[in-house]
């Protein structure tokens, strides 16, 4: 069984290996799944500052995406 699978069943209750292959299926379809190389969308994090700076109780400006996020999350996920 492959180590994404595996991952599924082991944490997923009542996850089994063929419904394991099917989620994945879905969630790492090329067209409509989650992206593979896990890359944050630099705009979509524009976005969400901006609303988070309009509708927040605390009223201050949010921007510049890259003080939020750590890549080396990702690049550890990526094996390098």
């Amino acid at each position: 069984m492959p180590v994404t699978q595996a991952l599924l069943v082991a944490n997923v209750r009542a996850m089994t290996p063929a419904l394991a292959r099917q989620s994945l299926g879905v969630l790492l379809n090329d067209k409509s799944g989650f992206f593979r190389d896990v890359r944050l969308d630099p705009k979509g994090m524009e976005t969400v500052l901006a609303l988070r700076s309009k509708f927040s109780e605390a009223k201050r400006t949010l921007s510049e995406p890259a003080k939020y996020t750590d890549s080396s999350y990702r690049e550890k996920a990526l094996g390098r």
